[in-house]
């Protein structure tokens, strides 16, 4: 199965004031289980001057042509409430030392903050073979996509709605997904949003592969709905997919 990762990045701002609940990212990742079936997982990041976000069961909709032949062409992700817990609620804030101030957090609303949300499958099959295009696994944001980035126009709809997106291939010589074989690559480490101050900073994005297969970077474009025909969000004047 041929691996990509889809870096759905975008150069965060933190230098206006957000009124809204906004969804800056996310990932979509699966694991092959030894029953032949797979699990789904999602990561969204929400900016934490926004509103709250509601943390409910998801769906993950499939697209492409054929799609899986035993019907399912939609995943449901539910929340993840362990790791979710065991995170800190999502926090991401960075530990720093006391030295230049009061922490950031989350739960402040302070401007820069982003909170995680965990998302989790019961396991499920696909069968058939993935069309050359590969099946897309996507989900659609509510409507609320930062308004004040500074690198993106967010304006006007259907700007505002984020697409998540995943392509999972055929394998070799058009291998079956049924029984599943491969795993996709997973982020091991978090979105650096914030850094400490004072501190000498290396971001990493610890991706691995569980079969140990070579991984390719790049830049993804920023995408909203929809799915079966992404419209591209496009850069303010000074930016562009690399810069």
């Amino acid at each position: 199965m041929k691996k990509i990762i889809l870096l759905i990045a975008v150069i965060l701002s933190f230098s206006g004031v957000v009124k809204a609940s906004h969804i800056l990212g996310g990932e979509i990742s699966w694991k092959c289980l030894s029953s032949g079936r797979y699990i789904f997982y999602m990561s969204v990041y929400r900016d934490c001057s926004g509103v709250p976000f509601t943390y409910q069961n998801e769906t993950l909709n499939i697209s492409g042509s054929p799609l899986p032949t035993n019907g399912v062409n939609s995943i449901i992700v539910r929340p993840d409430l362990n790791r979710f817990t065991n995170s800190g609620n999502g926090d991401t804030t960075p530990e720093c030392t006391p030295q230049y101030g009061p922490k950031y957090t989350c739960a402040g609303g302070d401007n820069g903050t982003v909170q995680a949300f965990y998302y989790i499958s019961d396991p499920v099959r696909l069968a058939g073979v993935p069309p050359g295009a590969g099946w897309r696994i996507t989900w659609t944001s509510p409507p609320a996509r930062p308004t004040d980035l500074e690198n993106l126009n967010t304006s006007p709809f259907p700007v505002w709605l984020l697409l998540l997106r995943a392509i999972m291939y055929s394998g070799p010589n058009g291998l079956p997904a049924d029984p599943c074989f491969d795993s996709s690559p997973q982020f091991k480490a978090l979105p650096a949003t914030l850094i400490c101050r004072g501190y000498e900073f290396t971001y990493n994005h610890t991706a691995i592969d569980p079969e140990l297969d070579s991984l390719v970077y790049s830049f993804g474009r920023t995408y909203s709905p929809p799915a079966n025909n992404p419209l591209a969000v496009s850069f303010k004047p000074g930016y562009n997919q690399n810069s």
